[in-house]
């Protein structure tokens, strides 16, 4: 039995669709030549001889071609659970999307990062225009390599470009963003609430970390707080009474990513 595909195509390997011909001499178990009266155009692919007999067809895999044979592989004989036999002159020969085609391309979508393909050339970050729109530069031509619909995904290396749509706070200082009470409007629940945000989780410090909190010590509201454990997991926490020291805790059992620098 030959190798997998995987590991012995190159980047070459590709298929005709759909190539016939016929061998113009004999072949035996040990031949490496497949000499055919009609070459297909790739350099390396594979090749189905197709006898009448189910147990005499056998898949090869050529890497090499001239204007009268195409030559197998060292291990190029046997492929997609067949077996290497004698062919006769004359057997029918045929290219089409086999099983070991299906494998190769399964092992180019299965490689780590999943799915990602190196487009080349180096991008640069250029500017942040908001609403997740960001505008890259790269240093080559890469129409070849993208096109529309397709998505693209940027290694961090450096220094990251501070965006301009939010804040970067730093647990160490004691940073955070408030409004006065008197200035604010809407904040004074009553009813239901949902709270959401985005962030980026820099480090986790030895106490929680609050996102978003509203406390009402005049006992009338609601109090709230939206943030993350020593854990790294998240928490909601709240008052009917709008006393912080009477309040109940809903703790999740995800966990946020720790992540350095901006997204």
């Amino acid at each position: 039995m030959a190798t997998d595909l995987e590991t012995s195509a190159s980047s070459n390997f590709d298929y005709q669709n759909f190539f016939s011909a016929a061998l113009s001499a004999d072949m035996s178990i040990g031949d490496s030549d497949c000499f055919l009266d009609t070459i297909p155009t790739p350099t390396e692919g594979t090749l189905v001889i197709d006898w009448d007999v189910p147990a005499k067809r056998e898949v090869i895999f050529y890497t090499s071609k001239t204007t009268s044979k195409v030559t197998c592989h060292a291990d190029g004989r046997g492929f997609d659970s067949t077996t290497a036999v004698a062919h006769e002159t004359g057997a029918k020969v045929i290219m089409a999307p086999i099983g070991d085609w299906f494998r190769y391309v399964q092992a180019l979508a299965t490689t780590s990062p999943a799915g990602w393909r190196d487009i080349g050339g180096t991008a640069s970050w250029n500017a942040n225009n908001g609403a997740r729109s960001f505008d890259v530069d790269v240093d080559t031509d890469i129409t070849g390599a993208v096109g529309e619909g397709m998505r693209i995904k940027m290694d961090r290396s450096g220094t990251p470009t501070t965006p301009t749509q939010c804040y970067d706070f730093e647990s160490a200082n004691v940073q955070y963003a408030s409004i006065t009470d008197a200035s604010q409007t809407g904040l004074d629940i009553t009813g239901d609430i949902t709270m959401e945000a985005w962030i980026n989780l820099e480090s986790l410090t030895g106490s929680d970390q609050a996102i978003i909190a509203k406390y009402d010590t005049g006992a009338s509201q609601r109090s709230y707080m939206l943030s993350v454990n020593t854990d790294g997991t998240l928490s909601v926490r709240y008052s009917d009474d709008g006393l912080i020291t009477d309040y109940t805790v809903i703790d999740s059992n995800v966990t946020l990513p720790v992540v350095s620098g901006f997204m």
